[in-house]
């Protein structure tokens, strides 16, 4: 899967740039301060959650995968003036169970971390996205 492939990652403007998601401040994703829209930032840290996890499948052809989010839990720490970039992150234990339950039954839940910074490494929003993922059958 590419970038490509999300149609709303284009409309909102997400890039991939040095490995990760990103959001170039844009007058058409501002709010009535003048700072990032939260559901611009929500939309780039939910793009880049779901990215991240089709990245955990190179082996397999992700078209036989069906991912769902089905909940997030988002914390806003610091306005977003700037380029925010997206880092993504699984705990290991959970992904290693994830894994076995996803080859054993077609089917498993697992949760994304996700960080929001700005060009100077400030934390703009954490958020953690759970993930519902079924095989084709």
């Amino acid at each position: 899967m590419t970038l490509a492939d999300i149609p709303y990652a284009h409309h909102t403007r997400i890039t991939e740039e040095k490995g990760h998601l990103s959001l170039h401040f844009h007058p058409d994703l501002l709010n009535h301060i003048g700072t990032l829209h939260a559901g611009a930032l929500f939309t780039l840290a939910e793009t880049a959650s779901g990215f991240y996890l089709a990245s955990l499948f190179p082996d397999e052809d992700t078209t036989n995968l069906i991912p769902l989010l089905r909940n997030s839990e988002v914390k806003y720490k610091h306005p977003a003036t700037g380029t925010i970039y997206a880092t993504a992150s699984i705990n290991e234990e959970k992904l290693v169970h994830f894994r076995s339950q996803i080859e054993r039954r077609g089917r498993a839940t697992i949760t994304v971390s996700i960080t929001l910074l700005d060009e100077n490494e400030v934390s703009c929003m954490i958020g953690d996205f759970g993930w519902y993922v079924q095989k084709k059958t």
